[in-house]
């Protein structure tokens, strides 16, 4: 008789154990819930890093804006005057306000003016936690050279000005880049509406506005809006340039503004297609970040027939630093008798940020003075603190820290939270003090 065979395998699987459909949803789960728990510590973890990213943008912005307004605070009244008004009444500025030589627009001017809550009208501002509005400031001086060129002649223009020729085989042209078929930089520094000082043999100092610029043949020349007076011309012929002007300096002066806005209401192309555009900015609240962001503003006022729009109004405005919310400043003056401000320290006293004594006493250009006693208006500044706020892009939270718990006072130099929106968004404080040299060793001082 036969036998059966039977097949190994089939015995072998027969003899293997099976999952019961229990235990098969129990592993379902438990692995269901361990993929939950790591995809919410991975979103967690990917939220605290974008989070930083953010802060840490925040940060290098503040600090690149806050370097180059430093930058400039420290040049106020570098090649300039410290206050227009007070060189004049010294004899320092000839012509001043004498319509046939010098521009209107140049009257009043200082190399430092403060404007506490200057930036209160500006798109998109808002009060801060002290109940004050971010400040502005205007610089004057000579931001984008460091030297003095020497006259070569001054000679009568075209037009109703004088064409002031100046030397290329000196030193200072060499060293400003003034060299070339075009010239180099010599347009770029000498441009038209920025205002051309000339300090003559005597020390007086003749101010115009320039009109136009040349580098004809290799020779290059200024044009001015208004002309010069020369020996014998003017109010005054004790103060004037003696013969063509030869070996007399001349230097540019920039007038620079800052201050807080948002720069969406003045169609710029290169910012209404990046930081104002809806396809660039993937905020979770798109309407609040456009129409209520702003930044730190700088303008250059090129002099023209016209008075310039306020800087938040001028197309020509450039952003600094992105999401900047408050711009401050503080002072130490030299002025012992300006009321509103510290004790005196050394000699100084501390006017406190939004002070009533800035734009009363410090800012006051012809204010009283008498030779002898200390200086009153913007010449009396030493030294400014500054302080620089911006916040991130996006809001972290969508509560306060601390419901209904103040927020820290801004005498205390630092704001740690913005309202945007229904939320809230970090931000940062940079603080410094920046001395002002070129408004020491003047007559008055």
């Amino acid at each position: 008789m036969g036998r059966i065979r039977t097949n190994p395998n089939r015995l072998l699987r027969a003899a293997s154990p099976g999952f019961t459909l229990v235990e098969l949803m129990v592993a379902m789960a438990a692995g269901l819930l361990i993929a939950t728990a790591a995809f919410s510590f991975s979103k967690q973890a990917t939220r605290a890093f974008a989070q930083e990213a953010r802060i840490a943008s925040t940060q290098m912005s503040v600090l690149a804006g806050f370097q180059r307004l430093q930058a400039d605070v420290s040049r106020a009244s570098y090649m300039s005057s410290p206050n227009f008004a007070r060189d004049a009444a010294f004899n320092r500025i000839c012509e001043y306000n004498n319509p046939g030589y010098w521009p209107s627009q140049l009257s009043n001017l200082a190399g430092l003016s403060i404007t506490v809550e200057g930036s209160k009208t500006a798109p998109a501002v808002t009060t801060l936690p002290d109940g004050k509005a971010p400040d502005s400031v205007r610089i004057v001086g000579n931001l984008v050279t460091a030297e003095a060129f020497t006259v070569l002649a001054i000679l009568p223009g075209q037009s109703a000005g004088h064409d002031v020729y100046i030397r290329t085989n000196d030193g200072p042209s060499t060293r400003a880049g003034f060299v070339g078929a075009a010239g180099g930089l010599f347009t770029t520094v000498f441009a038209p509406g920025r205002i051309l000082r000339i300090v003559d043999k005597q020390g007086h100092q003749h101010y115009s506005v320039i009109s136009a610029n040349s580098w004809s043949g290799g020779q290059p020349f200024i044009s001015t809006t208004l002309p010069l007076p020369m020996k014998g011309q003017g109010a005054n012929p004790m103060c004037s340039i003696d013969g063509i002007g030869t070996d007399t300096q001349v230097n540019v002066v920039n007038i620079v503004d800052y201050g807080i806005t948002n720069l969406s209401q003045i169609n710029k192309v290169d910012y209404n297609n990046t930081i104002y555009s809806t396809g660039t900015d993937f905020s979770a609240n798109t309407a609040v970040e456009l129409t209520q962001r702003t930044e730190l503003v700088r303008r250059e006022v090129l002099v023209g027939q016209n008075a310039a729009p306020a800087f938040f109004q001028d197309p020509t405005a450039v952003v600094v630093a992105e999401y900047a919310v408050d711009l401050r400043f503080a002072a130490w003056t030299s002025n012992t008798n300006v009321a509103g401000c510290g004790a005196p320290t050394v000699g100084l006293r501390y006017c406190p940020y939004s002070s009533p004594a800035i734009a009363a006493t410090l800012m006051s250009v012809a204010g009283p003075y008498s030779p002898g006693n200390p200086a009153t208006g913007p010449e009396s500044v030493r030294s400014v603190q500054m302080r620089l706020v911006t916040r991130s892009r996006e809001v972290d939270r969508a509560a306060d820290l601390t419901p209904g718990a103040p927020i820290p006072p801004l005498t205390n130099g630092a704001i740690y939270r913005v309202a945007v929106g229904t939320g809230w968004a970090r931000a940062r404080t940079l603080v410094a003090d920046v001395a002002l040299p070129n408004q020491r060793g003047d007559a008055w001082n």
